[in-house]
């Protein structure tokens, strides 16, 4: 989160002369440029290529004035250039809109210029032009991501005036043979060079970094740097932003790390170091640490919890051991606290509710015992075991997450009151008794994976905090019986009812026709149960479905052509292990034939022909007609004859790909299979056949679902979380 703002600083900062660039406002009133510097300008365009005619305002017209060009800055009493904004900033959405061709060494005429930003641009693997280094007014260069390749020009080395230099590489395609080059810019302030191969400077990488005392921030993450020089007494004393990530040390971390007195921002992630962290510190104004992912052991320094100014503290995926301490509580300020995948122990201490700003706190896959009563933000903790006290649930929280899950917590949960958008996962539990009452404000709920039991109609009837903002809703595997309640219209914002997933085998009755309320549903998991009855009509209102799973239920009736009329989105129906009958109409097929991807039929009483309209379908991963009395030839197509036989066998078919000849007088009638229930194997290609129209689709709906979710920039990481915990509940299968 700090490193976003730092990196906002530095932009704010390279850009601090103009306020627009690519607007002429920023020069309006200025003399006109000197001919020179305009004719430089032409001819340097003339050597680019530029797909999407950003320099469209870089004409030779007498009227044109190059100050008022698209990225050009002049000085506002000489008209003589300072500064070329070229950077690519949509490089992201709009790959095409690049730079790129060849750097003309008419540059070189631009002889105030101070400023030049190249970043995110590809010159599809050129070298860096040495002829940077002869710009000797430079104060800033960003070429980040700008797809040079080859050595960086020790030339640079000349630029003594550089305060800010940025090259980093597009992983691996930018090296150095040295870095002494870099003892030249006394005057420097801000360096990155991340994703630079720097493996030929690891034996003196520090050594010459010790002689740049203006230095602010060291960014040289992903350098294939390998060791940390000695240096007798560390010159850089001015350090806020430090990032060595993923380099390959391997040793212990060099004590001089905490020993920066204004390091505000310390990113050591991945770096193979070992042992204790140092026990020297004097880094008193550190506001964010991220040691995760090395072999650091021992306890966690008492030191560290009176850093009272730290907001985001990670320590996750080491080796730390023993317990946390009660001095937790005075790390008043900690917004981020991340402690998994450790070896700590002991009661987790109380003090941790004390801390009014956490809003953040994951201690899971640790060793921790006894009961805790925390009263935080968000956390998520496992290795818990015992009963949650009443309080918790009957308290009103200020909670935006609170994640219990794959504990073995037990009991019985009570109402659930939480903020607006607040995501509440308990599952993987062993909680038991009826399933808790929500309240309206809650977005995301997990209940599955444990013990509650009984009937859901009091959960899905409840009005008393009217009607539901509920958009992700996961209740499977539970001890849940009876009829699904017509109580639909209270929930009207459900968008995924795969996290309603009601597959608890006990739940009977009609499917209720109120699921037609629920218009924005994407998703509806309702397998192995005892569903009973036809597809509600209803449930052609529901437009937006993608996925529709039925299967090991006790369905009557026909197919319905309002599948193929209304749901023109669906790219998964299974409806296997069903008491389906008649045929399969050609209307079920012709609207969805663009995008279905699975389509699994069987073991149902289907008769007639496969309608030939299916020789259409060409974007099928999986198909399943088997078990049915269905006859005839098997339409050709390349496609259908592509699937393993498998897919067709237990019907009157013959043709490819069966071995069944259509000149044979007979075919052998269906073998009757009891219903096994779940199939493995079946469910497995169920879900591994689900392609790129389903992962597109998927994305892009529940994408405006998180948008418009009022998310803190403290939860980004729990929003990625979040997404890949609902994309595995929608393909699971066991």
């Amino acid at each position: 989160m700090f490193m976003r703002a730092f990196l906002l600083l530095r932009l704010l900062t390279v850009a601090a002369i103009t306020t627009s660039v690519g607007s002429c406002n920023a020069n309006q009133g200025l003399p006109a440029c000197r001919a020179s510097e305009k004719q430089a300008l032409l001819i340097f365009k003339r050597d680019l290529t530029d797909p999407s005619n950003r320099l469209s305002s870089w004409v030779a017209d007498e009227d044109s004035v190059c100050c008022h060009w698209a990225g050009v800055v002049c000085h506002h009493s000489t008209g003589l250039i300072h500064e070329l904004h070229l950077d690519n900033p949509d490089y992201l959405v709009h790959p095409n809109s690049s730079l790129g061709g060849k750097i003309n060494p008419s540059l070189l005429n631009l002889t105030h210029l101070t400023y030049l930003n190249l970043s995110h641009n590809d010159f599809q693997g050129t070298q860096i032009p040495s002829f940077f280094g002869s710009l000797k007014n430079l104060t800033q260069l960003d070429l980040t991501q700008a797809r040079f390749q080859g050595l960086i020009p020790p030339q640079l080395g000349n630029l003594s005036s550089l305060s800010h230099l940025f090259l980093v590489g597009n992983y691996d395609s930018l090296k150095v043979e040295n870095l002494h080059w870099l003892s030249g810019l006394s005057r420097l302030q801000h360096l990155d060079m991340s994703y630079v191969n720097l493996s030929k400077a690891s034996d003196h990488w520090l050594l010459v970094i010790n002689m740049l005392p203006s230095l602010v921030e060291l960014q040289m993450h992903d350098c294939e740097l390998d060791h940390i020089p000695s240096v007798p007494i560390i010159n850089f004393t001015s350090l806020a932003i430090l990032d060595l990530s993923w380099n390959r040390f391997n040793s212990l971390m060099p004590g001089w790390v905490f020993s920066l007195r204004n390091l505000v921002s310390l990113h050591l992630v991945d770096c193979d170091f070992l042992g204790p962290i140092p026990s020297s510190h004097n880094s008193t104004s550190i506001r964010e640490t991220d040691l995760s992912l090395n072999s650091l052991n021992d306890s966690i320094p008492e030191w560290l919890y009176s850093l009272n100014h730290l907001e985001s503290f990670v320590l996750s995926n080491n080796d730390f051991q023993g317990e946390i301490s009660s001095s937790v509580g005075n790390l008043t300020s900690i917004i981020n606290l991340d402690l998994k995948e450790n070896l700590l122990e002991g009661e987790i201490p109380e003090s941790l509710g004390n801390l009014c700003k956490l809003t953040v706190l994951d201690l899971s896959h640790n060793q921790f015992t006894g009961q805790e009563e925390l009263w935080v933000q968000s956390f998520s903790i496992t290795g818990l075991s015992g009963v949650i006290p009443t309080w918790v649930w009957n308290s009103t929280f200020h909670l935006d997450y609170l994640n219990l899950s794959h504990n073995q917590l037990h009991g019985e949960v009570q109402s659930l009151v939480a903020n607006k958008f607040s995501i509440i996962d308990l599952s993987s539990n062993l909680f038991t008794g009826s399933l808790p009452l929500v309240s309206s404000n809650v977005s995301v709920l997990d209940l599955s994976n444990s013990s509650f039991s009984g009937t859901v109609s009091h959960f899905f009837c409840d009005t008393r905090d009217g009607p539901k903002r509920l958009k992700l809703l996961h209740l499977g595997n539970n001890h849940l019986n009876g009829r699904i309640p017509d109580c639909w219209m209270n929930w009207k914002n459900l968008k995924v009812v795969n996290l309603l997933n009601l597959e608890n085998k006990n739940l009977s009755g009609n499917i209720p026709s109120s699921i037609g309320y629920l218009l924005d549903l994407i998703s509806v998991h309702l397998r192995n149960n005892q569903l009973s009855g036809e597809l509600p009509l209803s449930l052609q209102n529901c437009t937006q479905l993608m996925v529709v799973d039925l299967r090991v239920n006790k369905l009557e009736g026909s197919l319905p052509t309002w599948i193929g009329e209304s749901l023109l989105k669906l790219v998964v129906i299974n409806l296997r292990s069903n008491k389906l009958q008649g045929a399969i109409p050609h209307e079920l097929l012709i609207g969805i034939l663009s995008r279905l991807e699975t389509l699994d039929l069987s073991k149902n009483h289907l008769v007639g022909v496969i309608p030939a309209s299916m020789r259409s379908m060409t974007f099928l991963n999986h198909l399943n007609f088997s078990y049915n009395n269905l006859s005839g030839r098997i339409p050709e197509s390349t496609q259908l004859q592509s699937f393993d036989q498998s897919s067709f066998v237990g019907n009157k078919l013959c043709g490819p790909p069966l071995i069944k000849a259509c000149s044979a007088s007979k075919v052998t009638p269906p073998t009757v299979e009891q219903d096994r229930g779940y199939d493995i194997l079946e469910d497995k290609w169920f879900y591994v056949s689900l392609g790129l129209g389903f992962v597109v689709g998927f994305w892009t709906i529940l994408g405006s679902l998180l948008v418009n979710m009022s998310w803190s920039s403290a939860f980004s990481r729990f929003q990625n979380r979040l997404v890949l915990k609902i994309y595995d509940l929608i393909v699971e299968y066991v």
